[in-house]
């Protein structure tokens, strides 16, 4: 049985998550409106953290159906694990 955890002093979120949560936070600082398309990150509990600071998760239905309106002129943040050519395609035509 396990007595001690030991958690490295460099253990932490991997390169990619810090960047998506750092370029979250730095909305946030110019006060814009951030969404997600999808789960930012892996991480439930940090994810959490953001939706309360304003982070909005939408889903690939709502950009299609209602990004025109809803998103223009808004920063949508793509996950590090990517999207469709078409998503890129859309999110472009429409200024998103």
């Amino acid at each position: 049985m396990i007595k001690n955890i030991i958690v490295d002093k460099r253990a932490g979120f991997c390169s990619g998550v810090k960047r998506a949560v750092n370029l979250v936070e730095k909305e946030f600082k110019k006060k814009h409106k951030v969404y997600a398309l999808g789960d930012l990150i892996h991480n439930r509990k940090e994810l959490k953290r953001l939706e309360k600071g304003g982070l909005k998760i939408i889903d690939q239905e709502l950009l299609k159906n209602k990004g025109e309106k809803i998103l223009k002129g808004k920063k949508v943040i793509i996950r590090a694990h990517g999207e469709k050519k078409e998503i890129f395609d859309f999110a472009r035509k429409h200024k998103i």
